[in-house]
């Protein structure tokens, strides 16, 4: 594989992207993190389909990735290692909004439990070389709607910096 080269799965895509730094001492400018949240997610139409975020049905679709033939895998995950997903608390609410739509809310539905069983798995796929896993070392104390921009710096120094520490070991995978 050419080593300036990554395969990578992001929301159901599975793409070849170079990095954007040739220096591996820079690392690219930081983009927002996108976080499925179906209440305010809209419905798009393409070529005569309807569609909504596929992170809601699957959160970390690295076995699409797998199946679409990728070499390399990296996942970045937001949780720390303890992390468990528990049921969706809006259900009654999101049943209201996508009620015409019975199988995305039979997705959503049993979520947590795909969630917890994917976030179970990447451990063993990462220990089997299968893949690269990188999330945090310690708990994430920000919530998904947190505005104070003083706690959401401190989060992206730790994910920077968690970044840095594994950069050799993200090379290595890459060139093995």
């Amino acid at each position: 594989m050419n080593k300036d080269y990554a395969a990578v799965c992001l929301f159901f895509l599975a793409k070849k992207i170079k990095p954007k730094a040739a220096n591996p001492n820079i690392m690219a400018k930081p983009t927002p993190q996108v976080r499925p949240m179906p209440l305010v997610s809209q419905i798009v139409d393409v070529d005569g389909k309807l569609l909504l975020d596929g992170g809601t049905c699957d959160s970390v679709p690295i076995m699409y990735s797998m199946l679409t033939g990728a070499r390399k895998h990296i996942v970045v995950l937001t949780q720390a290692a303890d992390y468990v997903k528990g049921p969706n608390k809006l259900m009654a609410i999101l049943r209201q909004r996508y009620g015409l739509y019975p199988h995305y809310l039979e997705r959503l539905q049993h979520r947590h439990y795909e969630y917890n069983r994917t976030y179970r798995a990447l451990p063993r796929l990462h220990d089997a070389g299968k893949l690269f896993l990188i999330r945090p070392p310690e708990p994430v104390t920000v919530g998904s709607m947190e505005r104070d921009a003083d706690k959401l710096f401190a989060l992206y120094e730790q994910g920077y910096a968690e970044a840095a520490r594994r950069w050799p070991a993200l090379q290595a995978y890459l060139e093995a």
